[in-house]
């Protein structure tokens, strides 16, 4: 790597200076400042920092290049990322590859990646140079763009987020950030989940109806003592239901004038958000799934550990 950068620096830099910089010795001045800096100055590269499990990059962003192109499992393709100090292995998706195979990304292209996914790293952490094979960095479409070529590698200072518009989402792959405005606040649905798999769908009155009339059971089954009542109808209701609150709204672009909108669906805490949002705000959201083709009725599903942040 010390020795593709030097020759870059010949590359680009030769016609406005005369000496090369890809000699012996400025190769060894090389080693002996990576040595300085990382066990003189105790200093760690992103990489390094992150496989070894000293920092994350969920919901950070940070820039890499591509070192080497390893190989294409059916629609995917495996490839080598490099801070300028050690590779990590990485797996595109399927438009990554696409655009690989393409002409569109190639060998040397420095990324910006936001909240990349690591998978196959132990759980103590571990050397780079110690790394598992089936350890690798899962790339998306979605929070991925390409980087300048006088880009700074590492994680990218100061922090923000890679943010998509709603036009340039692709189906089946992870959104890392987006910028919107609040549309249409839907009202919150109730799905309840039978222990045959089976799944009812209810509204808010439908729900209510629902408790009220086995609140009216209970109560004329049991005797007339309070706590007993209270007790029956928390084992009996709250315990044996699985209830999912689903809040649906409809979001378009903040920055971006066009005519897109999408939905967003919060499958967690669907009640909570719902008190802390209104129609008109501008919100950002992380961390969600695109599951459709069709741009103009795409549907977003909020993940496990996605975030979303009111701005003023």
């Amino acid at each position: 790597w010390i020795i593709w950068k030097l020759k870059s620096y010949d590359e680009k830099l030769l016609r406005y200076f005369q000496n090369l910089t890809l000699t012996p010795l400025n190769v060894v001045n090389q080693i002996k400042y990576r040595y300085d800096i990382e066990i003189g100055q105790a200093k760690r590269s992103s990489i390094k920092k992150i496989i070894e499990k000293d920092d994350t990059c969920m919901n950070k962003t940070l820039i890499l290049y591509i070192s080497k192109i390893l190989k294409s499992n059916n629609s995917l393709t495996s490839v080598e990322l490099c801070d300028g100090w050690y590779p990590v292995k990485a797996q595109f998706d399927a438009y990554l590859s696409d655009y690989l195979r393409r002409g569109r990304i190639k060998l040397g292209d420095k990324l910006v990646l936001f909240s990349p996914e690591l998978i196959g790293c132990p759980k103590d952490g571990c050397s780079p140079l110690e790394a598992p094979e089936e350890m690798f960095l899962k790339l998306s479409v979605n929070s991925t763009r390409k980087a300048k070529c006088f880009a700074k590698l590492g994680f990218l200072k100061p922090q923000r987020p890679v943010i998509a518009s709603i036009n340039s989402i692709k189906a089946n792959s992870i959104v890392g950030a987006i910028d919107v405005l609040i549309e249409r606040i839907y009202p919150i649905i109730y799905m309840e989940k039978k222990p045959d798999g089976s799944k009812i769908y209810r509204n808010q009155k439908q729900e209510d109806m629902l408790l009220y009339s086995k609140m009216i059971d209970i109560e004329e089954s049991e005797s007339n003592n309070k706590e007993n009542r209270v007790e029956n109808f928390e084992k009996k209701n709250f315990q044996t239901r699985i209830v999912t609150q689903i809040l649906k709204i409809r979001i378009c672009d903040f920055k971006y004038k066009n005519n897109y909108s999408c939905l967003v669906t919060f499958w967690q805490n669907g009640s909570d958000i719902y008190d802390k949002i209104s129609e008109g705000e501008r919100i950002m959201l992380f961390n969600l799934t695109a599951n459709s083709h069709n741009i103009k009725e795409m549907e977003c599903m909020m993940l496990q550990m996605c975030l979303w942040e009111l701005i003023e």
